[in-house]
């Protein structure tokens, strides 16, 4: 009886946990594995997305409103104005001669 109990229960029972334990080595170690290289390659691109568009375009805004202000400080300070007057003053001067000169 035990020759019989051994061959069908015990046997038995360690067939299937080899077999089990050669799905879960093969199968569900591949996928578990799989999926945290999808996890890394995923942080990964999401960080290189961060920092090239999200952080470039952030910087591009602030960059373009440094610059615009500073050509507002620069027309506020009175000396594109002072720069379009004097230009004004010597095309009138310029026309001036052109005309009592011909």
């Amino acid at each position: 009886m035990d020759e019989l109990y051994n061959a069908t229960a015990i046997s038995g029972t360690m067939a299937s946990g080899r077999g089990l334990w050669t799905f879960d080595r093969n199968v569900v170690d591949g996928a578990v594995n799989g999926t945290s290289f999808l996890t890394v390659f995923s942080a990964w691109l999401s960080g290189l997305a961060d920092r090239v568009i999200v952080d470039g375009a952030v910087n591009l805004v602030g960059w373009s409103a440094q610059e615009s202000s500073f050509w507002f400080r620069r027309f506020q300070t009175g000396l594109v104005q002072n720069y379009a007057l004097l230009m004004l003053f010597g095309i009138f001067a310029f026309v001036t001669v052109y005309l009592f000169v011909r």
